[in-house]
């Protein structure tokens, strides 16, 4: 392979069309056809039937990257070539995927516990978005020799700007939503380890200069009809909730909070129990009346809260 056509396969690998890859060629004093870099790249097809590893894994990571949970499981046929699939869940890229086709290139770190997936038409590995479940699987039909070092729970990074997906589509929850972009201004970010959809990190999970937090936020009990049983069910409910998100905040040593309904203290739905509960887990509890623009009023307490807290 000369250096022109070790350009040529670098820039395909990175996934950059025949256009882009003459003006790139260009400004380096290469001058080919849109033809010719077709010619030379379509030999380098084969290349995306395998897998690439990274000893640089880290360093080209995308800032904007989401982190997301996946597994590898592996099939044998009769032809006696291993055919491995890669599956996770990433509700907003599962919601393209069901408008257009998306084929990617994986890249492993070298220990294999890592894989990040670039978009590139060339590429043979195809998403498919699962029946019935939020699910996403790519396949890999021709495997490399170490393919038996691969771990059954890999790590997966999605860098979104390259699926044309915006960080905030990674938000679920409709109140998380509308809290992020007032917490944006106090300089709160998204942890890389998003809320998608079914990873059991609460509604929102962010990060400040100091540490990450894990909220939790409800409104229920505000649209309910009052009475002694249905108040009982609603308080054991957000127990759960309560007790849910602090065995998670262990796990990721992150910050537990909740955000009520303020209609559940003034009613006495949560009574004295939940409350030295609440405290016992070193969960924090905010409450509002959700009404219209309450998510600037809840941004300015957990900035104080932040202002607070000891740095991790």
């Amino acid at each position: 392979m000369n250096k022109i056509d070790k350009q040529i396969f670098h820039f395909t690998n990175l996934g950059f069309g025949n256009i882009e890859i003459k003006r790139k060629l260009g400004v380096k004093g290469i001058n080919l056809s849109t033809s010719t870099i077709y010619r030379r790249a379509n030999k380098f097809k084969k290349k995306f039937y395998d897998l690439h590893v990274l000893e640089n894994f880290n360093d080209i990571l995308d800032k904007d990257c989401i982190l997301v949970s996946g597994s590898i499981y592996s099939r044998f046929y009769k032809s006696e070539s291993k055919v491995r699939s890669l599956e996770f869940s990433c509700l907003p890229l599962r919601k393209l995927l069901l408008k257009k086709e998306i084929r990617v290139v994986p890249y492993f770190s070298s220990d294999y516990t890592k894989v990040m997936l670039i978009p590139n038409k060339m590429s043979k590995s195809k998403l498919i978005p699962r029946k019935y479940t939020t699910g996403i699987t790519v396949s890999f039909n021709r495997f490399f020799e170490d393919g038996n070092k691969l771990k059954p729970k890999i790590d997966i990074y999605i860098p979104l700007k390259k699926f044309g997906i915006k960080d905030t589509d990674t938000i679920v929850d409709n109140d998380a939503r509308i809290l992020f972009p007032a917490l944006k201004e106090f300089g709160w970010k998204l942890c890389e380890k998003r809320v998608t959809d079914s990873n059991n990190l609460a509604d929102l999970f962010v990060q400040t200069k100091k540490r990450k937090y894990i909220i939790e936020i409800t409104s229920e009990g505000k649209k309910r009809k009052k009475s002694a049983k249905l108040n009982m069910m609603l308080r054991y409910r957000i127990a759960a909730k309560s007790f849910f998100i602090s065995t998670t905040s262990k796990r990721i040593n992150a910050t537990p909070i909740i955000i009520l309904w303020n209609g559940l203290k003034e009613n006495g739905v949560l009574n004295r129990e939940f409350f030295n509960g609440c405290e016992l887990l070193n969960i924090k509890l905010l409450f509002t009346d959700f009404n219209e623009n309450w998510q600037f009023a809840v941004a300015k307490q957990l900035a104080e809260i932040d202002t607070n807290e000891q740095i991790l």
